[in-house]
């Protein structure tokens, strides 16, 4: 393999590496001399330096921030067209968590020592992270109003808000295609037993996210923006490099919001039509089918809070693949399309 590099380039193509206390600068050339070098992880040209290196500027970015809100103005402000690390907590299983403490620790996680070791503490007595487990509760308190008093009911709120998170950032990503150009979530799986952005925790349980993800992350993926005015935009994106025909469905409990065959192009996406907002909270479930089984992605309409029992409901039917049987009628701001 070759590549053509101009000579500047060229000449900065080193790698900085922290081992022990000490800082090795090593030659990229040597490592990988078959592809080209790009510092990143976030890069800043000097112009953005000399500007102060604003939010709203950087082409590249490490969207972390307060993570108080991940649908919040700092997360819809950034204009990167690429981020190269973001992510959102999630706690994990009780099966997890009754493997990592001591029975009489393992719950309420207020002013709990064993909480905060397992929140990430490199020192016996460091305290630097110690902020993470109330960062984790307070994410659950925006989507739900609330923090709930049983274990149980605390996964499960944690693990939703997580899931939803990064969904919200990838779908975001994808229907900004052309101009946004990718993302790298944190992370996958835990290298030690801790609470944390994965979605695998050490033990392996897979944490709600793990398939919402996995959902959203298809090649091809039907979506929706967030709502404008009274209406959502229906997306459709294919990755493939092939045109794909498929039919979508969207419905609210027993309610028809879409119903739409159309052709992607290649590495393309389109816009499919609009579907109505709802002034209330609800599951709003998505299904496509092309060449081959029916797909599925989700989207919680209305405004928060949500309910934890409803939304436990929710994510069943999410999970089952089934419709979701309302116990009533869900009001609708506009006609479809």
């Amino acid at each position: 393999m070759s590549s053509t590099r101009s000579p500047s380039r060229h000449a900065t193509r080193t790698l900085t590496i922290k081992y022990r206390g000490t800082y090795w600068r090593l030659p990229a050339d040597d490592i990988d001399p078959g592809r080209d070098y790009l510092p990143s992880s976030p890069y800043f040209a000097p112009g953005l330096w000399s500007m102060g290196a604003p939010h709203k500027a950087k082409p590249e970015d490490h969207l972390w921030g307060p993570r108080n809100d991940f649908k919040g103005s700092y997360y819809t402000s950034s204009n990167a067209h690429f981020v190269s690390e973001i992510g959102y907590h999630g706690c994990p299983a009780r099966s997890s968590l009754e493997k990592m403490m001591t029975p009489e620790n393992l719950w309420p996680w207020q002013d709990n020592e064993e909480w905060l070791v397992h929140a990430v503490r490199p020192q016996p007595r460091g305290t630097k992270y110690n902020y993470r487990i109330a960062l984790m509760t307070h994410q659950i308190s925006v989507l739900f109003g609330e923090v709930p008093d049983t274990l149980d009911d605390f996964v499960f709120a944690s693990q939703v808000s997580q899931a939803e998170a990064l969904k919200f950032f990838i779908e975001r990503f994808r229907i900004g295609k052309g101009r946004r150009s990718g993302i790298l979530w944190w992370n996958v799986r835990d290298g030690w037993p801790q609470i944390s952005d994965a979605i695998v925790d050490y033990y392996g349980a897979r944490k709600l996210a793990y398939n919402v993800v996995k959902r959203v992350q298809q090649d091809i993926c039907v979506m929706l923006d967030e709502p404008k005015g009274s209406n959502h935009e229906v997306v459709a994106m294919n990755d493939t490099l092939r045109p794909v025909a498929i039919e979508i469905t969207i419905h609210c409990g027993a309610d028809s919001l879409l119903s739409e065959s159309i052709v992607i192009p290649a590495n393309g996406k389109i816009s499919v039509g609009t579907v109505p907002a709802s002034e209330a909270p609800a599951l709003y479930q998505i299904e496509w089918r092309g060449a081959g089984p029916i797909s599925h992605n989700h989207y919680l309409a209305g405004s928060r809070p949500f309910d934890v029992t409803a939304c436990r409901e929710w994510y069943e039917a999410i999970e089952s693949r089934k419709p979701y049987q309302m116990k009533k009628s869900v009001p609708i701001t506009s006609s479809v399309r």
